[in-house]
C-alpha cells in the first residue's frame, strides 16, 4: 500500500510545517523524480544538491554525494522517464535537503527546478509551531504503541510495521531543542516562469504529489510532467514514511 500522509516543499513562502518533512530514521536516503521528454541521459552532474536548516539558503553547504543515480525510460508516470538518487542510510538527517534540477542539455529544462525536504528523526507533528523533538514524542509513541501499524503512521518512526520501544528510543536519542531543532524554514516562491504561446517552454505547479512505496528508503517523489519541446511541467514533491522490508 502507498502512504497517503504527503510532504510537501515548503517554496511558497509560508513557514515548513509537518508538512514538509519527514520523521524517517534514516533520514533522507532517496529520491525519485518523474521527468517526461528527456532531452538526454541525466547523471548526478545534472543535479545539485545542498543541505542546511535556515531560510537564508545562501549559507547552505554541499550535500553528501549520492551513491548512484539511474534512470529507467518509461519507468514513470504516463511513460515519463524515473530518475532515482540514493544516499546512504543516515546520510542526509535532521536538516533541510535542496534538489536543484539543472537546466542542462540533459534535463532539457529551460530553468533550473528547486525543491526541499526536511527531516527530524522521531518529530510526530504534535506542535504545529516547531520540530522540537522532546519527551512529548517519546510519551506520543508510547501512548500509541501497536503491534502493527500503517506506513502513514507518524510514531513508527523506523517504518518497520511496529510502534514499540524501539520508536521510543530513537525518538529519545534524537531529542533537540528550539536552538538545535529543524527549523520550520520559509523559502520564498519562485517567480512564475514565463510561458510563451508554444508548449514546452516553462515550469509550472500542476499539483500535489502522490507517496512512492520503496524497501528500506525514505523516498522523496518529484513529477514533472512533459511538455513538448523539452521544458517541463511540475508536479509538487511529495514524500511517504517508507517501511523497510
Amino acid at each position: 500500500a502507498l502512504p497517503t500522509r504527503n510532504v510537501k516543499s515548503p517554496t511558497d513562502g509560508v513557514p515548513a510545517s509537518f508538512a514538509n518533512y519527514t520523521s524517517y530514521s534514516r533520514g533522507i536516503n532517496g529520491i525519485m523524480i518523474d521527468v517526461a521528454n528527456l532531452a538526454g541521459t541525466p547523471s548526478v552532474g545534472d543535479f545539485t544538491f545542498r543541505v542546511g536548516n535556515a531560510s537564508a539558503t545562501g549559507s547552505w553547504a554541499a550535500a553528501v554525494a549520492p551513491r548512484f543515480l539511474t534512470v529507467r525510460p518509461g519507468a514513470g508516470v504516463d511513460g515519463s522517464s524515473r530518475v532515482t538518487v540514493v544516499w546512504a542510510d543516515g546520510a542526509i538527517r535532521r536538516t533541510w535537503l535542496e534538489v536543484t534540477v539543472r537546466a542542462t542539455t540533459a534535463t532539457g529544462l529551460a530553468a533550473p527546478h528547486v525543491f526541499y525536504f526536511g527531516n527530524a528523526i522521531g518529530e510526530v507533528g504534535n506542535a504545529a509551531g516547531d520540530a522540537v523533538v522532546s519527551m512529548a514524542d517519546v510519551n506520543l509513541i508510547a501512548a500509541n504503541a501497536a503491534a502493527t501499524a500503517a506506513i502513514t503512521s507518524p510514531y513508527d518512526v523506523n517504518r518497520d510495521g511496529r510502534i514499540d520501544s524501539s520508536d521510543r528510543s530513537i525518538a529519545s536519542l534524537n531529542r533537540t531543542t528550539d536552538r538545535t531543532a529543524l527549523a520550520l524554514i520559509s523559502i520564498a516562491a519562485p517567480a512564475a516562469a514565463v510561458v510563451p504561446p508554444e508548449p514546452g517552454s516553462g515550469i509550472r505547479i500542476l499539483g500535489f504529489p502522490e507517496p512512492v512505496a520503496s524497501p528500506r528508503r525514505s523516498i522523496f517523489f518529484k513529477q514533472l510532467g512533459g511538455l513538448a519541446g523539452g521544458s517541463l511541467a511540475a508536479k509538487a514533491p511529495v514524500v511517504g514514511p517508507q517501511r523497510p522490508v
